[in-house]
């Protein structure tokens, strides 16, 4: 039964865990980029990314990326209590996008912080309007908020009724 190798927990998909150690490269590397004064692409630009606090993923990788080349950046998450985050985030003392607008405002750019729950209409739109507030326009929208964060890895045909709405709201 292949799916079941999947949908193990303690083994999360070996390509996975590779494109996840790809993202960390990324990130790593943006900051290289950046002392390096390699900026130019996105001057000028705002960036606004959903989904952005996490430790280790795409979020943050675009967010170091796109500040990296020049783009001021619009970081938000939905705001999780510390029983909630992933035990590597809790071991290193991360914050969200705390941590993540730390990063990049090490990198000269300004970074604006909004924490928002994406399936909430009215705070979606408090979010655009805080970006606009902040920084005067929006030029690149990266959709990156799981709509799901552990609860999925399951067969399709296990998922629970609430969860696959709350996937569908987001």
């Amino acid at each position: 039964r292949k799916h079941e190798r999947w949908a193990t927990p303690a083994c999360p998909w070996p390509l996975y865990r590779q494109h996840l150690q790809q993202i960390a490269q990324v990130g790593h590397n943006a900051l290289l980029d950046a002392k390096e004064g390699t900026m130019a692409r996105f001057d000028g630009k705002v960036a606004l990314i959903t989904g952005a606090g996490g430790m280790k993923g795409i979020g943050r990788a675009c967010a170091l990326k796109l500040a990296s080349e020049g783009a001021d950046i619009v970081l938000s998450d939905l705001k999780r209590e510390p029983q909630d985050l992933p035990p590597q985030e809790v071991k290193a003392k991360w914050r969200s996008i705390d941590s993540v607008a730390e990063e990049v405002e090490s990198l000269g750019r300004r970074c604006h912080k909004i924490w928002c729950d994406l399936t909430v209409s009215s705070q979606i739109e408090d979010m655009a309007r805080g970006a606009v507030e902040a920084c005067g326009h929006v030029d690149v929208l990266v959709n990156n908020a799981p709509a799901i964060i552990g609860r999925d890895r399951v067969a399709i045909t296990e998922l629970s009724e609430e969860v696959w709405q709350r996937f569908l709201r987001v």
